[in-house]
């Protein structure tokens, strides 16, 4: 995994519960500046389709909506060497 993809999904996992792209991104916006918020919703969008985060099915389960969550399955992960 990536360092950038990484330090998002330690994002959703610190955040904890459902957050919004936004939540992460002024989340880990502080640790690492250059970070852009497209890069966040890619990232949300690929760990998603990975299995490893889940986006709860609302509106129709439409990327994009406004207002979309993602939820940590952070005790199913593996653990990092």
């Amino acid at each position: 995994m990536t360092p950038q993809r990484q330090l998002i999904l330690d994002a959703v996992c610190a955040l904890g519960g459902h957050v919004t792209p936004e939540e992460v991104y002024t989340h880990v916006s502080a640790v690492t500046p250059t970070l852009n918020q497209a890069t966040v919703y890619r990232t949300l969008h690929f760990l998603s389709e990975q299995g490893v985060i889940r986006r709860p099915e609302k509106n129709g389960g439409k990327l994009g909506n406004v207002g979309e969550q993602f939820a940590p399955d952070c005790m199913n992960l593996p653990k990092r060497p």
